[in-house]
C-alpha cells in the first residue's frame, strides 16, 4: 500500500498592518479542499507545516498573493488564489480569498451594458441631468462622506459608458489603499491621469479600467471605464478619458462643484 505522508496544516497571524483574530487552521490533505483561508489586504499568514522538512510553497496568481519559501502568505490584491504546498510524498492546496480592508466608498454601478433606465433603477431618482452633443450625465450628491458625489455618463443610445466618483483631497492617502487593494496599477506617467489601474492581472483578463485623476484643489476624481481591445495602450486610454472630459466638466460646472 502507498504510503501518504499527512501534512497537517495550521494558519497563524504574524504582526501586519492590521490585526485579524488569532485562530488557527488545522488542515488534512485528504480534505483540504473543503479548506480555506480569508484574509485582508496587506495581511500576512503563516503556514507552519508537519511531518516533512522538505516542503516547497507557490502561490496559483501572485497578483492576489504571494508566498515565500518560508510558507508565509502576503495578501496584495482582492480575489482569489490557490496556495500549493508539496513535499517528496504528498501535496496540498490551500484556498486564499483576499478580502479588503479600506471601505472610502462603495463602489458605483460598474455593468456598461446598464441603459439610462436600469443606472436610475438602481441609483435612485435624486440626481441632475446635463446633457451634451455626444450624450448625458447624471450626477448623484450627498453619495458618502468621503465621496460626496457619484456620476454616471450615457452615449447618445443611453448606454452606460463611464462612471466617475469624487472623493475629498483630505484622503487621498486612504483612497490610494483602497484603490490599490482592488486593481492592478498598470502606469503612473499618464498625461490625464495620476495612475491607471485594471481590473485583471493579465491583456486576457481585465475588462475595465480605472483612472485616478485629479479634478481641483478640492476633489480627486476616480474614473471607471470599459477596458477593451480598441483601448488597450496608453495613447488609446488617454484619448479615452478625453472623450469623457468635456461631458464631465459641464456636467460638475453645471451643479457648481468647483
Amino acid at each position: 500500500m502507498k504510503k501518504y505522508l499527512c501534512l497537517f496544516l495550521f494558519f497563524f497571524l504574524l504582526a501586519s498592518c492590521s490585526k485579524d483574530d488569532d485562530k488557527s487552521i488545522s488542515v488534512d490533505t485528504t480534505t483540504v479542499e473543503l479548506n480555506a483561508l480569508v484574509i485582508g489586504s496587506n495581511n500576512t499568514h503563516s503556514i507552519v507545516v508537519t511531518g516533512s522538512n522538505d516542503v516547497t510553497y507557490s502561490s496559483e496568481n501572485s497578483a492576489v498573493a504571494t508566498v515565500s519559501n518560508t510558507g508565509l502568505i502576503s495578501a496584495i490584491t482582492c480575489g482569489e488564489t490557490y496556495i500549493d504546498v508539496e513535499s517528496d510524498e504528498s501535496s496540498a492546496k490551500i484556498k486564499v480569498t483576499v478580502v479588503p480592508v479600506y471601505s472610502t466608498y462603495s463602489e458605483p454601478i460598474l455593468n456598461f451594458t446598464s441603459t439610462k433606465s436600469e443606472v436610475i433603477n438602481q441609483a435612485g431618482s435624486k440626481y441632475t441631468e446635463t446633457t451634451s452633443t455626444t450624450g448625458s450625465a447624471i450626477l448623484y450628491s450627498n453619495y458618502s462622506t468621503k465621496a460626496p458625489f457619484a456620476m454616471y455618463m450615457f452615449n447618445s443610445s443611453n448606454k452606460l459608458i463611464a462612471s466617475v466618483i469624487l472623493v475629498k483631497i483630505a484622503y487621498i492617502s486612504e483612497l490610494a489603499k483602497f484603490l490599490a487593494e482592488r486593481y492592478v496599477v498598470i502606469d503612473t506617467n499618464g498625461t490625464d491621469y495620476i495612475a491607471l489601474m485594471v481590473n485583471g492581472v493579465s491583456t486576457t483578463t481585465d475588462t475595465m479600467g480605472v483612472g485616478l485623476i485629479s479634478y481641483n484643489s478640492s476633489y480627486y476624481e476616480v474614473m471607471y471605464f470599459p477596458y477593451t481591445s480598441s483601448t488597450k495602450t496608453m495613447k488609446a486610454t488617454n484619448n479615452n478619458i478625453n472623450q469623457y472630459r468635456d461631458l464631465i466638466n459641464k456636467a460638475l460646472e453645471y451643479n457648481k462643484i468647483y
